[in-house]
């Protein structure tokens, strides 16, 4: 399908799109009304979803925000980049789709170098 399509915000300025699968699912960046901030996020079947949602909430509370939905394959993993504004930190991230009657979409988050491998941000 050639279509161009209008993806709709979380009520900011900007969102951009960076990777699609093979089921139409996308991944991308938003941002918020009023906060310059970019969060990770994926859109599938028209609807969007903030990644954030998916963040263990020990995590949120360090500071921590999944801003860069980078790609996803075909098995809608998602791969991104997260940032900590409170320690100046950065890392990776991997949230994998966990199957649930009805086709609800929710994620485990496998969260790659948040615990110890972030890297300071030069």
């Amino acid at each position: 399908n050639n279509a161009i399509l209008e993806l709709p915000g979380l009520g900011g300025s900007a969102s951009f799109a960076n990777d699609i699968n093979e089921q139409g699912t996308i991944a991308g960046i938003s941002s918020l009304n009023g906060d310059p901030t970019l969060r990770a996020v994926v859109w599938h079947n028209g609807q969007i979803i903030d990644l954030n949602q998916f963040l263990p909430s020990e995590l949120a509370a360090q500071g921590w925000l999944l801003s860069y939905g980078i790609s996803i394959n075909d098995a809608g993993v998602i791969v991104g980049y997260a940032i900590n504004p409170t320690s100046d930190q950065t890392a990776g991230f991997q949230l994998t789709p966990v199957p649930v009657p009805a086709a609800v979409w929710l994620f485990g988050s496998g969260l790659v170098g948040l615990a110890g491998l972030a890297r300071r941000r030069m």
